[in-house]
């Protein structure tokens, strides 16, 4: 008996953008806080058997640089702990760490999500008779040289790191930010240090690795594209 292989597509999820990739083709369209479980459903209903990478924009997935925490037995309790201080009022967040153990004398940086939507994807897709590769920030596919601070634009958001003196990250946090005002935040941005940048084009898709971005200048002229 032959086995086929299960086909693997990319799916970006913001908080106002759905963008699915299958067979090298994309459909980007609007969601809103009431319609996007239904729409991303139905996308994931269309493709029975495949599996997905899961892109999640800004809005979606934060950055934040927060200062150590103290007492705490391993990095389980260390998520828990941060997740109950970086959920504001009812927007509850869960929190996973970059790395652990945490280096000394530096911020704790942390990419939170809101509470229940990595388990919520998952289930998604298995009602659907598919399953997920990975659910990841879109930015986390870049290759950044180690000791240099970057920035990530999406339609809805900057997410940026600075580093140190010692190479090490320390500032990171996520803006939000509308489509006009991107290159003008990151001008200012830009005034504090030196900061690659890349902006997100979900229109565009690339055969192995999903969407493609553009790296933005100085000025925000010269744009080349790069695969994410």
């Amino acid at each position: 008996m032959w086995w086929g292989r299960s086909r693997t597509g990319d799916i970006y999820l913001s908080g106002r953008t759905l963008a699915v990739r299958a067979d090298g083709e994309v459909r980007v369209e609007p969601i809103t806080d009431e319609d996007w479980r239904v729409r991303l459903a139905a996308a994931f209903a269309e493709q029975p058997k495949w599996r997905w990478r899961v892109w999640l924009g800004g809005s979606r997935c934060a950055l934040h640089a927060v200062d150590p925490m103290t007492g705490l037995r391993g990095i389980e309790e260390a998520e828990i702990a941060l997740g109950a201080s970086l959920s504001a009022g009812e927007a509850a967040a869960e929190a996973r760490l970059a790395t652990w153990p945490q280096p000394k004398d530096s911020p704790w940086i942390v990419g939170t999500t809101p509470a229940g939507l990595v388990r919520d994807l998952a289930a998604m897709a298995e009602s659907a008779d598919a399953s997920l590769a990975s659910i990841r920030p879109w930015w986390s596919a870049h290759a950044v040289p180690k000791g240099e601070g970057a920035a990530f634009c999406d339609a809805e958001s900057i997410s940026y790191w600075r580093v140190d003196a010692n190479g090490r990250i320390g500032a990171a946090a996520t803006l939000s930010v509308s489509e006009p005002s991107t290159t003008q935040t990151l001008r200012r941005l830009r005034a504090g240090g030196a900061l690659g940048a890349w902006r997100l084009d979900v229109h565009l898709a690339h055969a192995k690795t999903g969407f493609v971005s553009a790296a933005m200048e100085e000025e925000a002229h010269g744009a080349t594209p790069a695969a994410v």
